[in-house]
């Protein structure tokens, strides 16, 4: 969440706005002004077994990036959850290449697999691009490939309309 400031946050609980969010902090930060559990999607790398519980305890969905994560929610009781894709997977990294924000896109049906195994729902994919892009053009091609994967979605029982970047 880029703006935990009470203010901000009750403005967008007016709005009906949600909330993005990496920690648990920042998780109740945004229900303690307003903005309802439904609305909140919880985005992190390295979350681990007491966050996942703490975040199936509260009600709020968790964006996962690694297959020990998937596993992890449902050991806490989870059973709905998106996946976090890999940016620069999508634009052709090896999984060496890529950085530790996300799983690989190669891996998105081998985790799918893993999760239904799991009893876990995949409701959706989520997507780091970055921040302060300069041009939108510089943004345009991991969009564009992330959308790509979404579209395959429904294959792997999936909706598309659950697909959100930020």
């Amino acid at each position: 969440m880029a703006n935990p400031l009470p203010a901000v946050l009750k403005a967008l609980s007016a709005e009906g706005v949600g909330a993005c969010v990496n920690s648990l902090a920042h998780m109740q930060a945004a229900i303690d002004h307003g903005i309802a559990k439904s609305l909140i999607q919880y985005t992190a790398t390295g979350t681990g077994s007491r966050e996942l519980t703490a975040l199936v305890a509260a009600g709020v969905r968790a964006n996962l990036d690694s297959a020990s994560q998937v596993t992890g929610w449902r050991a806490a009781g989870g059973s709905k959850a998106g996946l976090r894709i890999n940016t620069a997977s999508l634009l052709g990294a090896n999984p060496e290449q890529a950085d530790r924000i996300g799983i690989h896109a190669d891996e998105l049906d081998a985790l799918v697999t893993l999760a239904r195994g799991a009893n876990v729902t995949v409701e959706g994919l989520h997507i780091y691009v970055g921040t302060n892009f300069p041009s939108p053009s510089l943004m345009l091609p991991a969009l564009k490939a992330f959308f790509e994967i979404a579209q395959r979605a429904p294959d792997l029982g999936m909706s598309i309309s659950e697909a959100a970047s930020a």
